[in-house]
Parts: structure tokens; sequence; C-alpha cells
């Protein structure tokens, strides 16, 4: 009977077995290895790579900036390049873009019947559009009026203007102390007149019967609406009428009394006005003016300007209130009435 004989692995066998394994294991560790490194690598160009974008981002908005300083050369200093608009959509359809100019330029350019204060605070006004099309056509400008409202010549930041609203505020000789607001509001109905508030307490019998006539201002008071005749010192120098302005020796009363010296006269006035009115009447037309002595320099003014620009004012009637005023305006060679019955 045949017996299997089995021999034990000899330590030349099992170095035969591990040279057939090894090597393809090395090969794999390597392959590993080396496909790890090229990971690395990637990774690491990839940071070069976003390193090189930057720094050519950088170098971009360098340029850039360069170009637009080179563009706005000239404007003020305080010029900033912003990628955020001044004014949020929800002003679009009153304001949208802003710029600035001297006032002095501006004033130059018009004429808004006020005279000129160099000595005036704030040396520039602000121009507001209400649509792009308002905006100068420059593209610079453009940039500058939708995002940063730099200043310009008054002569281009209203050379697309259709027509102009001004205010004049007061720039705090007046009303140092005071924090003053402005408001512009989009409204279909629009209005040309300032409304003015202030922080007054309300006008009561106590002030009324004052020496001043004058609410007091209360920082802690609700804002009201004010008449344009309030003074600087908050002074109401035509306050509206309490009851007892209408008693028998009320205030109203008087000057009802006043006026009846007028009703009680006005068809001799009126024949005196007709002999002075034929002569200088045009296509049933005359244009009635008044002054006074105070304001007689206004009216100089006006003729002065008016003759230069050879407008006929041949039929202009001056209705003085004073005698020294009556003889400015005749000697300026205006037909004058001077009402002696209500005035003299």
């Amino acid at each position: 009977m045949a017996r299997s004989m089995h021999r034990p692995r000899s330590n030349s066998d099992k170095t035969l077995l591990l040279l057939l394994f090894l090597p393809p294991i090395f090969f794999y560790i390597g392959y590993l290895n080396s496909t790890a490194s090229g990971n690395v690598g990637n990774h690491l160009s990839l940071m070069e790579g976003c390193a090189q974008n930057n720094d050519s981002k950088q170098r971009s908005e360098r340029r850039v900036a360069e170009l637009m300083h080179k563009m706005g050369e000239g404007k003020d200093s305080s010029t900033i390049i912003s990628s955020h608009k001044i004014f949020p959509p929800s002003t679009s359809d009153y304001a949208t873009a802003m710029l600035h100019v001297s006032k002095q330029d501006l004033m130059q350019i018009h004429d808004f019947g006020v005279p000129f204060a160099p000595m005036a605070r704030g040396s520039d006004a602000i121009l507001i559009y209400n649509t792009p099309k308002a905006i100068p056509d420059d593209m610079s400008v453009r940039h500058d009026a939708l995002y940063n409202g730099a200043k310009t010549s008054a002569s281009t930041a209203l050379s697309n203007c259709d027509s102009l609203n001004v205010i004049f505020t007061d720039t705090g000789h007046q009303r140092h102390d005071y924090n003053q607001c402005l408001v512009i509001a989009g409204n279909k109905l629009e209005s040309y007149h300032l409304n003015r508030y202030e922080r007054l307490l309300p006008m009561t019998q106590e002030f009324e019967e004052s020496e001043n006539k004058s609410p007091a201002f209360d920082d802690s008071a609700k804002l009201r609406h004010i008449p344009r005749a309030n003074t600087h010192e908050e002074r109401e120098d035509f306050p509206v009428p309490l009851s007892d302005s209408y008693k028998e020796n009320g205030d109203v009363r008087d000057h009802w009394k006043k006026l009846l010296t007028f009703v009680d006269n006005v068809d001799a006035i009126l024949d005196e006005l007709k002999v002075i009115v034929d002569p200088i009447v045009k296509d049933n037309t005359v244009i009635v003016m008044t002054v006074n002595k105070g304001q007689s320099v206004l009216l100089s003014n006006f003729v002065c300007a008016a003759r230069s620009r050879s407008f006929d004012i041949s039929n202009v009637l001056v209705f003085p209130t004073d005698v020294e005023a009556q003889k400015v305006a005749k000697g300026l060679g205006l037909a004058t009435y001077f009402d002696k019955i209500n005035l003299g």
C-alpha cells in the first residue's frame, strides 16, 4: 500500500514565493504613491493658479482705477469709484443720479433773482436728476452722476435738463444751531411751494398776549407746519387772529374801520386813476406794480434792466406807498399814482 509523503517547505521555497508576490505589491504601492503625489502636485498647481488669478484680478482693478482717474483728471479729489449707485430703485421716478457744481458758476449762467453771496457757507450746489436721460452725455460724467455725485461744470451738468427747479436754503448764518433736513418726495401733483415744519409749541392765548407773540422752540415738540412769515427768531409777524380780535375793540375790527376809508372814497380814486391810465394803456393792458422807499432800489434795477434789453415799459403804473418812493418812480420816468386819501 502506497503512502503519500508530505515534505515540509524549505526556506528556499518561501523565498521563491516572496519573490513572486512582492514585485506586484511594490508596483501597486508605487502606483498609489505616484498618484497621490500627482494629486498633491495638481492641488499645488491649482493653488498657484488661483494665486495668479487673484494677482491678475488685482492688477486689472488697479488698471481700471488708473484709467478712471485719468478720465476724471481735474475733478474733485473726493471722487470715489464705486459699484453701488447713489440712489436706490425706489426713488428712480424722481431721483436717479446726482452731481455737484460750483454755486458761483451756476449763478453766472442763470439769473435766479437773488444776489450771489460770496461769504455764504457752502460753495457748491447739488443737482439731482429724475431720469437717466437728464444726465450729461459724457460717459465719465454719467458714471460720476450715478455712482459718486462728483463735481463738474454747471454748463455740463445742465446740458440735458429740460426744466430746472431751484431751492435756496439757509446755509447756517441765521440758524447755525438748528438741525435742518430737506425732504424731496415724488408726487403726482407737483408743488412749487416750500413747506416749512419746525418743532414749535402751538400758538396759545399766552403767546398771543405776549409782547413778541413768539411760540417757543422745543426740541421735544412735534414738527408742525409754520407760516412763511415766521422770522429766524421764530416770531410770527402775521399771526392768525384769535377770537378776541373780532371784538368791538379788537385788531380785526380796527382793520375793518381802516378799510372803510378806502370803500368810502373808491369812486374818487377811480376817477383820478382814469386820467393816468388812459394815456398809457396798450392792448387793453396796464402793468401794475407797487413799491416803498425801502424797495426803491429794486425798482431802479428793474427799470434799468428792462431798458437795457429794449423792453417796452411805457404801460407800467406804479403805486408807491410813500412820498419818497413816488419821487423815485417819477424820476425813472414811470407813471405813478399815490393814494393820499389812504396813505397820505
